[in-house]
């Protein structure tokens, strides 16, 4: 009896002295910022400067507010608590340029989770750190350079045109644009670039948008959520993953299909998983990919691609279907320049639309899909204030969305005016004021095709369709609050008729 009064009290002592210990490196992270000297927000004993454990929406506001109040400090960035984390707020556009530019080789890693050991998935371009983000850097880059871009445009022109004829059999005069732009995107990823059968405009509850959905959409547990961001170690020793393991079957078998068919049988059009598969059978190894990083790095450009391209479209035509004067002005300067070349649309007929470029990037000013960007200091980091210094292991946060938002830069910036990016107006503007896919080394490798493919998807609606707001159309445009990355609440309705 006395043996096991002993080993419970034993038992006891040790979960008060794990408690002890959590409990004082909690209290010691939560008060990093005063130890320093930062101005920050008092921050609560669990939550920290946030409400809850939601990271989605709520994160994003309670950033935009934090960038708003100090920034007036004039500083190069203030102090936040996400949950347990520490977090720096950089609200000084210079710094921002020397953390993602400038200075890159300092700040050179995302702060992302991922895990090597149960989900391989998450072992790709966005994630990796280090040595190997920059090996598969530099393998996969060449993708993405403007030759191999135009060998992928006649197929992305392909499925604008099936676009088309989508929504003429609709024979519908109120359409669901989210749902449309959806579609249009999956078909031009999947069909043109990666040579997976999706068909989506033909066929709109296709897998490849159940499970592309899910991959973005479907919920996790907060816990978990939380757990992944602040503790990471705990996480991985519980096995967490960031994908969810039918997604992962899903693509394996879906792309590791394609990887083989075009091992086998060389496809009619260009596409990347035909480069990708040269890459993988390159003569020397350490050029090569393995099907793992194949298969990681193709659904990767699917989801990556997927839901901001389709909700960039959305919210343009949205903008376009409230302000009739606008999509006038857009379809004017798209008319005027096909008829220059005869009716045909091509690359150098894109780059002479310099309207659309304008409306464009005041969709991606007014609706940034990225609320922020993370990098993580690899050295101490002196900014050019004494007092204000980033340790080591710090994680620093742009706050791209407060940015893009500021009134200071963009007046009236909850107004939708393409005017603010003529050409006099943005050179005179900090470089870091317009950076919704981030900047430097580090920023989206697949910024370029994206674009294209939403403008070519414009370009060829605006050409056969009006779009009008109508009873359907949601006023003002709600937004998913249970998402981190900027969409859509759910359908977007506008009327649609057609020129001819």
């Amino acid at each position: 009896m006395s043996n096991l009064v002993i080993y419970l009290g034993l038992l006891l002592f040790t979960m008060l002295l794990i408690i002890i210990i959590i409990l004082g490196k909690i209290h010691q992270r939560r008060n990093l910022w005063q130890r320093l000297g930062i101005p920050h927000d008092e921050p609560g004993y669990i939550f920290g400067n946030l409400n809850g454990l939601s990271l989605a929406r709520p994160f994003a506001n309670a950033i935009r507010r934090t960038y708003n109040k100090y920034k007036l400090h004039r500083i190069p960035f203030c102090g936040f608590v996400m949950l347990t984390k520490p977090i720096a707020i950089v609200t000084d556009l210079d710094l921002a340029q020397d953390i993602l530019v400038r200075d890159a080789d300092k700040f050179s890693d995302r702060d992302s989770y991922h895990n090597k050991v149960d989900d391989t998935f998450s072992e790709n371009l966005w994630n990796l750190e280090g040595e190997e983000w920059r090996e598969l850097h530099r393998k996969l880059a060449p993708l993405f350079t403007m030759e191999k871009i135009q060998k992928v445009f006649p197929n992305i022109v392909q499925e604008a045109d099936e676009l088309v004829d989508a929504l003429d059999e609709m024979d519908q005069e109120v359409v669901d644009i989210y749902d449309l732009c959806q579609r249009y995107i999956a078909d031009v990823i999947a069909d043109s670039l990666l040579a997976l059968e999706c068909h989506t405009l033909q066929k709109p509850i296709s897998e490849f948008r159940v499970y592309g959905n899910d991959h973005v959409t479907k919920p996790r547990s907060k816990v978990a959520v939380a757990l992944m961001e602040c503790q990471r170690f705990v996480a991985r020793a519980h096995h967490l993953t960031q994908t969810l393991e039918e997604v992962i079957d899903f693509f394996y078998s879906y792309i590791g299909a394609a990887v083989l068919e075009q091992e086998h049988n060389k496809y009619e059009r260009d596409n990347f998983i035909r480069q990708l598969v040269d890459i993988k059978n390159e003569k020397e190894e350490k050029n090569r990919l393995s099907f793992d990083e194949i298969v990681a790095n193709s659904a990767l450009f699917f989801t990556a691609g997927y839901d901001t391209c389709a909700s960039t479209m959305t919210f343009a035509l949205y903008e376009l279907g409230t302000k009739r004067h606008i999509q006038k002005k857009l379809r004017e300067e798209i008319m005027q320049v096909l008829e220059k070349y005869n009716d045909e649309l091509t690359l150098e007929a894109i780059d002479e639309m310099k309207y659309l470029d304008m409306v464009i990037s005041e969709t991606l000013r007014k609706y940034p899909i990225y609320p922020y960007v993370e990098r993580v200091a690899n050295c101490d980091y002196h900014t050019k204030e004494p007092d204000f210094k980033i340790l080591k292991g710090m994680t620093v946060l742009i706050p791209i969305e407060a940015i893009l938002r500021d009134h200071d830069i963009y007046p009236d910036s909850f107004k939708f005016q393409p005017e603010r990016f003529e050409a006099g107006k943005a050179t005179r503007r900090h470089p870091m004021a317009w950076i919704p896919f981030g900047d430097g080394p580090r920023s989206c490798i697949g910024m370029r095709l994206g674009q294209l493919m939403i403008r070519i998807g414009l370009i060829t609606l605006l050409t056969n369709y009006e779009f009008y707001g109508c009873h359907r159309t949601p006023v003002p445009m709600r937004i998913d609050k249970k998402s981190r990355l900027l969409r859509p609440e759910k359908d977007v309705y506008l009327r649609v008729l057609s020129l001819e």
